[in-house]
């Protein structure tokens, strides 16, 4: 494999005694759309900025293209970043903003001119570039925010939440424009959000970082199936987590696990982790994978709980289950394809879960 566009090692940040970042490391490969999500707090943004020189890191190193990278101001480091709030002069045009990275760097007007209508036509803004930011759309200036970095040629492109004061529709439109473009470009990306969907839709990768810490870091389908926590588990899609204490496997080899809420219901579930008999466990499930109504011939795990609540989304309801006698409430995803949901609010409800579909995690 190639060197790395982007390394950072056993990196952190401390403000005064407080702990914002801690043993943080990542490798970044060249062309990579990296994302980092978390809680808010958890030290995202912290990392985003360091990595960009607006924050210096405490300990650790930053390495861009095998070169260390942290004592080098920012203005010498070939990175461009977009931010939530678009960072838009509302006295220049479309066409001076996205020309202003470019004069700092002393380019020749020729060049400027050519790269600004580089970039303007590939965000699809090539005829705007007399309008103001006040004229434009929230897509819009959210686009002269990339083209204006786009234009900068970086060797790394950070983006803090740039759709988060979208609405739900423009947001979803800009998610395969922004990894559509961020492909043809072939520029390293890091991207902050707390926003699960958007992660899962447009990452090749994910790191999930909570209170500080990088918990786990993988593509979607493996932080999505694999999780390593139940922190990550429940951040990453719906999930609902039991706890339970691991059994002497079956006769045929089969993981069980009595839950914690009711000792007499044993679940069957798959897992590659070492696990002795008596492990605290965390099993979680997600309402996808849920089946309702199982045929009684089927080797499911089964589970039964009272309908707390109903949500309807016209293609599928999702279903609140309260199971056993504590408040553990079990989110379960039913299609009705007719449109018309099947069960009310008070009945009872029994459901099935296969053993390869229930996640299992020791912390």
């Amino acid at each position: 494999m190639s060197q790395p566009m982007l390394q950072l090692k056993n990196f952190g940040k401390n403000f005064g005694a407080h702990v914002a970042l801690a043993d943080v490391n990542i490798e970044v490969q060249e062309g990579e759309f990296l994302f980092l999500i978390g809680p808010s707090g958890c030290g995202k943004t912290t990392l985003l900025r360091m990595i960009g020189g607006y924050e210096t890191p405490t300990f650790g190193e930053i390495v861009i293209a095998g070169k260390v990278m942290n004592d080098v101001p920012l203005e010498q480091r070939n990175i461009g970043m977009v931010f939530q709030n678009y960072a838009l002069f509302p006295h220049r045009t479309v066409w001076q903003n996205v020309e202003f990275g470019l004069r700092m760097r002393k380019l020749p007007k020729d060049e400027r001119n050519e790269r600004i209508q580089e970039a303007l036509d590939m965000v699809e803004l090539g005829g705007l570039g007399d309008r103001y930011p006040r004229q434009l759309s929230g897509g819009q200036r959210q686009r002269v925010a990339l083209a204006r970095v786009i234009a900068i040629r970086p060797d790394i492109l950070l983006l803090d939440e740039p759709l988060a004061n979208l609405d739900r529709r423009l947001r979803d439109i800009m998610q395969v424009e922004l990894k559509v473009l961020q492909h043809k470009l072939g520029i390293t990306s890091i991207y902050v959000t707390h926003d699960q969907d958007e992660a899962l839709t447009m990452a090749d990768r994910i790191a999930v970082i909570d209170k500080g810490r990088l918990l786990q870091i993988g593509t979607p389908d493996e932080i999505y199936n694999s999780p390593k926590t139940t922190f990550v588990a429940e951040f990453l899609g719906d999930a609902t987590s039991m706890k339970a204490t691991s059994l002497a496997p079956s006769e045929d080899g089969q993981c069980r696990a009595s839950l914690e809420l009711d000792p007499t219901v044993e679940i069957l579930f798959d897992t590659d982790l070492d696990i002795p008999e008596g492990q605290p466990l965390s099993l979680s499930f997600r309402p996808e994978r849920i089946q309702v109504a199982p045929p009684s011939s089927s080797k499911m795990n089964r589970l039964s709980g009272s309908i707390e609540f109903v949500s309807y989304f016209g293609s599928h309801v999702f279903y609140e289950l309260k199971i056993g006698s504590e408040d553990i409430i079990l989110k379960v995803k039913e299609s009705i394809p007719n449109g018309h949901q099947k069960h009310r609010v008070g009945e009872t409800l029994e459901i099935g879960i296969e053993s390869r579909h229930i996640i299992a995690t020791k912390d």
